[in-house]
C-alpha cells in the first residue's frame, strides 16, 4: 500500500483516539501546562491521523488532542496519512512511546502489542526503531508480570522503574514477600524502609514515620539474600548460560543441587523448599574453572541465594570418596579413626572444633536482641537529651551522622570533595545534597535524568548524539511535502 499524507485543519469533533493506544495515563500538571500553551500560541506540531469510517483516528498527538479540547479549540491541525493497520500500529506505538513522560507500564503494553499477533514484530527490530537495546525492550515488557499491588505502587510513584524490573523478574508469590504487608507498613518486606527524619521533640509516641523505597541496589541485595532462585523456572534471557547448563544436566541425567557461597543460606531461603541448600563448606567447584579441578563425581550446582545467585556450574560434594577435592579431609578422618581404634587420644591438630549450628546462633542472637530491646527506651531518652546539647557545625557529630546516612557505597574522596563539606551549615546542606544527587546520578537512565532536571540541567546536552537517526525518530509535523510517498 502506497502511503500518502497531507496537511489538514480538521474539526476536532471528527477526530477520535485509537482504542489500540497503549498509553492510558497522562500526567495531569503536564497536560495543564500544554493546555495553557495551546491557548496562547495554538498547536505548533500537527497531530498524525488516518481516515476511517468514523472520521479520523489519532496515530500520534493524543496529548495535543486532549489539551486542544480543554483549551476550547474547534479545529485540530493534522497530517492525514493513509496507512495499513501494521503501519498505523507502529506509528501509534513507537512514536507515542518515545515521549519522555510515558509511564513504563504503558510503554510495556505498547511493545507487547507490537510483538503479539497479527504484527509479531521482532524485539530487535523494535529496539532499533526506538533507539534502545533489546534488553531495554525485554525489561519493559517484563513489567507486565508485576502483580496488581506492585503495579499500583508503581503507578503511585512509590517505586521507580529499577525496583519494578527487579520485582517483575520474580514469581508473584515472591513479589508479595519482597513488598511486605501494607497493614504492617511493609516492615516485613525488603522493598520499603521508614524514612529517616531529624529528631522531633514534639513527635508523639506511636506516630508513624513515612515509608520510602530502599535503593535499587539494596533491593537487589535483599532479593539475593531472602528469595530462593528457582532453577526450573530460570529466565533464558537473563540466565542463558544457566538454562543451557541445566538442560545439558537433564540430558546427561546429572544430579542438580542448590548451593550458596554463604556458610548457611538465610532462613527465608531454607523455608522456601524442602530441598537442601549446600553451604560453602559442603561443596567445591569442579568444572576446571577459577582454579578448580574436574572429577568423575561432580554434580550440577545452582546458586540458590547470595553472591552469584542464578549461576550454575559443576561441583563436588562427595566428601567420603573424592580424593581430588576432599583428599585432605578424607586422610584426616582416616587418621582420627585409626587413632581411636588403637586407643590413642586424637592429637589437637586432628581435632576440628565443632561449629555452632544455625539454631544455636539464632538463639544466641535472639537473646541479644531481647536484651537490647529492653534497654532501648532508656537509651533513647538519654540519647535525645544528649543530642540537644551537641554542637551544630559542619564537622560535628550531627553532621557526620547525616553524611553517613546520605553517603552511598563507592563514593570516592575525590567525588565527595567536588562539593566540599566546608564549615558552615549552608555548606553542610550543599554537601549533603551533592552526595544524594551524585548517588542518584550513578543509577543512570530515568533516575539520573530526573536528578539532572530537578537541578535545572538538561541531561540531553551531555549525551553523545546518536550516529544514525531512523525515520521513526523524525518528529511528527514536518512539512507534508516530505511525506507524500512512503
Amino acid at each position: 500500500m502506497t502511503t500518502t499524507s497531507e496537511y489538514k485543519l480538521i474539526p476536532i469533533a471528527d477526530v477520535h483516539e485509537s482504542a489500540h493506544n497503549p498509553r492510558r495515563h497522562f500526567d495531569g500538571p503536564a497536560l495543564e501546562q500544554l493546555t495553557d500553551s495551546i491557548r496562547k500560541v495554538g498547536v505548533i506540531t500537527p497531530a498524525t491521523v488516518r481516515p476511517n469510517g468514523k472520521g479520523f483516528e489519532l496515530a500520534a498527538g493524543h496529548r495535543r488532542y486532549r489539551a486542544s479540547k480543554l483549551a476550547g479549540l474547534t479545529h485540530l491541525p493534522c497530517i492525514v496519512r493513509t496507512m495499513t493497520d501494521q503501519q498505523f500500529m507502529e506509528v501509534l506505538t513507537i512514536e507515542n512511546l518515545q515521549r519522555e513522560d510515558v509511564h513504563p507500564l504503558d510503554e510495556a503494553k505498547g511493545y507487547e502489542a507490537l510483538m503479539a499477533a497479527p504484527y509479531t514484530m521482532d524485539p530487535a527490530k523494535i529496539a532499533e526503531r526506538v533507539g534502545k537495546s533489546v534488553k531495554y525492550i525485554y525489561d519493559r515488557v517484563k513489567l507486565l508480570a508485576l502483580s496488581k499491588p506492585a503495579q499500583q505502587l508503581f503507578w503511585d510513584g512509590l517505586i521507580e522503574a529499577g525496583h519494578a524490573i527487579l520485582l517483575a523478574r520474580l514469581p508473584q508469590a515472591d513479589q508479595a514477600k519482597v513488598i511486605g504487608d501494607k497493614v504492617k507498613d511493609y516492615e516485613n518486606g525488603g522493598l520499603f524502609q521508614l524514612q529517616n527524619l531529624l529528631y522531633d521533640e514534639d513527635e508523639k509516641e506511636g506516630e508513624g514515620r513515612p515509608i520510602v523505597a530502599v535503593s535499587v541496589r539494596e533491593l537487589a541485595d535483599h532479593i539475593k539474600r531472602h528469595i530462593r532462585f528457582n532453577a526450573k523456572e530460570a529466565d533464558g534471557f537473563l540466565f542463558p548460560e544457566t538454562v543451557s547448563q541445566i538442560q545439558s544436566a537433564a540430558k546427561t541425567k546429572t544430579k542438580i543441587i542448590e548451593i550458596t557461597h554463604d556458610y548457611l543460606a538465610d532462613e527465608d531461603v531454607r523455608r522456601a523448599s524442602t530441598d537442601k541448600v549446600y553451604g560453602e563448606r559442603a561443596w567445591k567447584r569442579a568444572d576446571g574453572k577459577e582454579g578448580s579441578k574436574p572429577c568423575e563425581r561432580s554434580v550440577m550446582g545452582v546458586i540458590a541465594a547470595g553472591a552469584g545467585q542464578g549461576e550454575a556450574f559443576l561441583v563436588c560434594t562427595n566428601k567420603d570418596r573424592c580424593e581430588v577435592h576432599w583428599g585432605t579431609e578424607i586422610r584426616a578422618k582416616q587418621k582420627r579413626e585409626k587413632e581411636k581404634a588403637s586407643g590413642v587420644a586424637p592429637s589437637k591438630k586432628a581435632e576440628t572444633p565443632k561449629a555452632d549450628t544455625w539454631q544455636q546462633r539464632e538463639e544466641r542472637e535472639r537473646k541479644e536482641r531481647e536484651r537490647w530491646d529492653l534497654a532501648v527506651p532508656a537509651m533513647r531518652t538519654a540519647l535525645a537529651a544528649q543530642v540537644k546539647k551537641l554542637p551544630v557545625k559542619a564537622g560535628g557529630v550531627l553532621a557526620s551522622a547525616l553524611i553517613e546516612q546520605v553517603r552511598g557505597y563507592g563514593q570516592s574522596k575525590a567525588l565527595q570533595q567536588m562539593v566540599p563539606l566546608g564549615t558552615t551549615a549552608e555548606e553542610l546542606l550543599r554537601h549533603l545534597g551533592w552526595l544524594h544527587f551524585s548517588r542518584k546520578l550513578e543509577h543512570g537512565g530515568e533516575y539520573g535524568a530526573k536528578t539532572m532536571k530537578a537541578c535545572g540541567l538538561d541531561p540531553k546536552a551531555f549525551l553523545a548524539k546518536p550516529e544514525k537517526v531512523t525515520p521513526a525518530q523524525t518528529p511528527a509535523g514536518k512539512p507534508a511535502k516530505k511525506r507524500k510517498k512512503g
